[in-house]
Parts: structure tokens; sequence; C-alpha cells
């Protein structure tokens, strides 16, 4: 049972505290009359204290039935191992809360960034500690040496938290859900039983859809088309001719017009144009994701299900009339004995990887909700990451007028000219050049180099200090079997969660020279070096990783790394390139994301974290940068 004993900044704060901070932050989400709202905190503020009184009466029965079963491992092992049946149990220290099992559970819904803080004090002084989230034991793992060794074991396993996506957020039904469930041989090769059946291995086939986004080609393409993409919107939407444009928001800029180029580089662009306003419910559907998988139970807080279940089921209209037409098209080839079409890019369904995608989901039986579940939260893993972190970027660039010059400086070397036809080919439009929408006077033809562009050195520097600085996700697995981690017991089912956040802002890790700043600043500096060469008298910038994949995981690790990471690096550092080097820009002031008739409410402070997304993955900014633009080529 962990201790309710407080001392010092460890004193976790009350349940009262925890319990009106809950119905603020969920009620504060909802617009409606005053009085509407006020009866609806005090209906939740009764609900979350019966669930607490609950949820407390089931731990403290568990507990009571599991005393004295576990017996765990006192070695100081530093990695992880099955524990021998002979070993004491030696349980992580409990992250202090006042009421046992529920006080953390809370802030860990509510005040996801503060309660790590909290959490980041006992984990100074041990590299494990527990909390219980509900029924189920969560333990915080931290140290490169422990980090490295949860990767690799084999005694743990991605499953759990991945059903959380399925059911969860991918909205699908149990029918769904049941063959993955069934399936105990996991994610690699070999099977983790003696069932080799591969048709029932749905975890190994998954795996192997996702690693196909991995390929270089296929990345490749993904990139290209991409680029296409955002230059035709580039294009079609701001003039050229030396004109400032006053009235610029980045990340409202980027949501709209990179994400819809994203969209149609990775899913078609037939989605976009069947699905009403695609992209606009896309972001309503990223903003209740979190909520979805980790948040209050449905009958708390029923929105996020909602718009999940209203944005899936209109795709999966999409999806139906997608495969029809895909399906006609086949059988036509096949009436005419050719050979079946398997495009890099197409507009049905774009990506290769999406087409491969969906027709897994579609022939193990997956309802149709479950299908589109799969399109949007594919779309979910890459834009819901890569657009924040562009708009990080580009707010430190526009804050400091001497990077933003050294690195366009940098982009234009990776320039080349474009020498592909006009139009709208297999691979989606070609940028077409000219002063505004309707205009196309003349084609721009400059593209990048992406070889080059993605080993320029500060722009890996800036690419890698944002995502060092603003990817906050729990890295999460689940024992298998009793586990011994650094000397520590860990009973089988806990749930072993390493935090990305406390690794990127690790000073021993990202200061280690006096002369660098904290971990906390964003400085590029700290992944560069000068090399001299002997042909050439001025040192030239090297770009060097900082840490080992151990103190740097932001797209975790092991058999379950993000298999988008290569996309989402390609992505970030072109939509800077291209912007940085087509723009000229000025600062004008910080704004609120809302807008008032038109006008953004100006804000006197600049864009810190949206703490509501701590935990997600990329964290994106609570304020707008508005910035004056004017497009030079």
């Amino acid at each position: 049972m962990p201790s309710t004993q407080q001392s010092g900044d460890d004193k976790a704060p009350s349940l009262a505290d925890m319990v009106f901070e809950t119905v603020n932050r969920h009620m504060n989400m909802y617009k409606g009359p005053d009085d509407g709202i006020s009866v609806a905190r005090s209906v939740l503020l009764l609900l979350l204290l019966v669930a607490a009184i609950l949820f407390s009466l089931v731990i403290w029965i568990r507990g009571g039935k599991a005393k004295g079963q576990g017996r765990e491992s006192d070695t100081e092992d530093v990695g992880v191992s099955t524990t021998k049946r002979n070993q004491k149990w030696n349980a992580p220290p409990a992250i202090p809360e006042t009421i046992p099992f529920i006080s953390n559970a809370i802030a860990y819904i509510t005040r996801p960034k503060a309660f790590l803080e909290r959490a980041a004090k006992t984990l100074s002084r041990t590299n494990l500690a527990t909390f219980h989230l509900g029924p189920i034991p969560v333990t915080l793992v931290t140290g490169s040496a422990q980090v490295q060794s949860l990767f690799r074991s084999q005694d743990v396993s991605a499953e759990r938290f991945l059903l959380l996506i399925l059911e969860n957020l991918r909205g699908m039904s149990k029918s769904d859900v049941a063959g993955f469930k069934a399936d105990r041989t996991g994610r690699r090769r070999i099977p983790r039983t003696d069932d080799d059946d591969n048709s029932k291995r749905l975890w190994y086939r998954q795996a192997e859809i996702h690693e196909f986004i991995a390929r270089p080609e296929v990345t490749a393409t993904l990139a290209r088309t991409f680029t296409r993409f955002f230059s035709a919107a580039i294009e079609e939407t701001q003039p050229l001719g030396g004109d400032w444009v006053e009235d610029v928001r980045i990340f409202a800029f980027l949501k709209h017009e990179m994400g819809t180029a994203a969209v149609a580089s990775l899913s078609g662009t037939e989605v976009l144009r069947r699905v009403p306003n695609y992209v606009k419910r896309f972001w309503e559907f990223d903003s209740v994701g979190l909520r979805l998988v980790w948040g209050l139970p449905r009958f708390l807080d029923p929105e996020p299900v909602r718009v999940r279940n209203a944005f899936h089921d209109d795709v999966a209209d999409f999806l139906d009339e997608a495969f029809k037409q895909w399906d006609a098209k086949k059988k036509e080839r096949e009436g005419r004995n050719e050979k079946e079409e398997d495009p890099d890019w197409e507009p049905i369904f774009g990506n290769r990887f999406t087409r491969l995608a969906q027709t897994f989901v579609r022939d193990i039986g997956v309802s149709r909700r479950g299908q589109a579940g799969t399109l949007n939260t594919h779309v979910l893993g890459i834009n819901s990451n890569t657009i924040p972190l562009t708009a990080w970027a580009l707010f430190e660039l526009v804050k400091r007028p001497d990077l933003f010059a050294a690195v366009r400086e940098e982009a234009n070397t990776a320039l080349i000219h474009d020498h592909g036809e006009e139009g709208m080919g297999e691979e989606g439009p070609q940028p077409r050049g000219g002063g505004g929408r309707g205009n196309h006077s003349r084609p721009s033809r400059r593209q990048f180099d992406l070889k080059k562009l993605v080993s320029l050195p500060l722009l890996q520097a800036v690419y890698t200090e944002v995502l060092r600085l603003h990817v906050a996700i729990y890295v999460t697995r689940q024992a298998l079997r009793p586990t011994t981690i650094a000397g520590y017991s860990v009973a089988a089912g806990t749930l072993l969660q390493t935090p990305t956040s406390l690794a990127g802002r690790d000073d021993a890790v990202w200061a280690r020279k006096p002369n660098y700043p904290p971990a906390s600043e964003f400085w590029p500096g700290r992944h560069l070096r000068e090399a001299r060469s002997p042909t050439s008298s001025s040192p030239r910038l090297e770009f060097v990783p900082s840490a080992r994949s151990a103190d740097f995981f932001p797209f975790g690790g092991g058999p379950s790394i993000c298999p988008g990471r290569h996309f989402a690096k390609q992505e970030i550092m072109l939509a800077v390139a291209m912007l940085v080097s087509r723009f000229d820009m000025e600062f004008v002031d910080w704004v609120y994301h809302d807008d008032h008739n038109g006008h953004a409410r100006t804000s006197d402070r600049e864009a810190k974290e949206d703490d509501r997304f701590f935990g997600a993955a990329s964290v994106p900014p609570d304020r707008d940068m508005r910035v004056r633009w004017r497009r030079i080529w």
C-alpha cells in the first residue's frame, strides 16, 4: 500500500482540489448558459466522488486478495529480467498521494504535466515509481540503462496500450478487437507462442504493414507528394509580387494548408472531396484524442466519444464508396487480363500504405466504424505531431531573425530545378507559380533535393530541438510476467511507462557542458560543432547527435517504435524549408487561437505548451504567432 505521508515539495494536492480541478477542466471545454454549466459542474462533482469511492473499494479488495502473493528479486539488476520464485518482493516506491489509489489517478488524467513534475521528485531518488490508474498498477521508468533494457526486453509488450488505441481512439467494437485480444504471439517475426498460423497473427500482420511506411521508397513518395500538394497550396493562396500579407497566423495556416497537403499525400484527395470539412473535423477529433485514450469514462465525459463516432461514421460512408470504386476498377482489369494496379499514389486511397492498411482491416472483418477509425488515426499519427512541431520551429526562427536568415541560406543550398510536367499526375498536382489564387503565370519549378535537405546540419539541429522540447508521451509497455527492473519487483500485468519529456529535459544529458544553456531552453547549438576541412579555410557546421537512443526517444523504441518517424522528419524539415525560403516574415504579436468576428484576440504573453495535450505526443502551442509575410518566389 502506498505511503500517504507527505513532506516538502512532494506534498500532493488534496482530493477536493483534484476533483474541483477535474470539474473546471472538463466543464471549460463546453459552452452554454451559466446555469447549465453550474448544474453540470454539480453533477460531475457528485459522480466523480462516487467513482473515487468505488475505485478505492475495488483497489483495496484486490490489494487484500493479492497481499503476499508476489515475490521478486532484491538484486541490483539495472535491466529487465524475469523473476524467480524464491526471490523476495521489492516493490518500487509509490508516488505520494493524499488518498491512496485515487489522487494520483485523477491528477494523471486531469493535470498530466503537473502530475509528472511531482512524480519527477520521487524519480530523482530512484529510477522507478509506482501509482494506480484505477485498478491498473502503473510503474514509471527512467534512466538510460532501464529504458534501453525495457525497449529490448521480451518480457514486456505494447499490446495492452495498442488495444486502448484500437478500442478508444479507432472506435473498434468488441468483436473487432476479439482477434487481437486472442493473439498471444506478439508483433515480432518469431512468435511468442507455438502458434505460427500466420492468418491468426494479427499483431504481426499489422506490424508488417506499419513497417511498410518506414521503407525509404515509401517515405520518398510521401515526401514528394506532400511537397507538391503544399507547394500548390502556397501558390494558390499566397500572392507573389512584393505585397505584404498583414495578418498571418502561423499555426492556423499550418493546420489548414499543411494539414490538407499531408492528408492528400497519405490518404488521397477523394476523402477531402467527399467528407465535408474533413480537416476541420480532424482537428476536433485531435482535440479529444487524449481524453479518449486515458480520460474519464464515457458517462462522465461523453463529448469525446460523440466527436469520434460522428467523424468516423462519415468517413465510413466515404470508404464504402471508395472500395466499390477500387473493386470495380480491379474487376475491369481482370476482365482485360491486365496486371493488378498497385501505384505508389492514387487519389482514392492516397499512398500505397493506406491502401494496404485499409484492405487489411476490411479483410479481417473490422466494422465500418473501425475501418474509418484506422484511416483517421493514421492521419492523426502524422498531423498531430508534425504540424505542432513545425509551428514551434517557425516560432523560434521568427523570434530570432539571424537564425531565420541562417536557416534560409542553408535551405537554399538544397534547392534544385524540377523539370517535371505541370498538372495532375499519378502523384498529385505539380506546383504552379503565379500571384495568388487563379493566377498561374509561370511554374516555379524549384524543388528541394530531399536527401540533401534532411542532412543539413542547422536544419537538423532546429528539428531536434523542437522534438526534444515539445514531445511529451508515455512510451507504454505491459509486463507479461513477474519482472525485475533495476532491482525492483514488477508484477505481471503492470503498465510500464517511460516519459519522453523527462528524458528530453534532463540537464545531465543536454546541458552537460559549462557553456550550454539549461535543457529547458531552445538552443540548436547543443547539436552542432565546427569542423575544419583541409581544403577550406572556413570551418563548417556538423550535426552531432547529443544523446544516446535511451536518453532521447521521442518516437518510442523497440518493436513498437513509431513507423512514421522518417516521414515525420522529412515533412517537418520540408515545411520549414519551404516557408523560410519562400517568404520574408516579420513578427507582429501573439494571439489566442479563437476568433471573434474574424479577428484574433491579442495575448500579453508568448506561446507556451497547451497542457491539455501533454502525454498525447507533440504538445501544440496554446497561443499562435501572428506575422506579416510576403512571398518571394
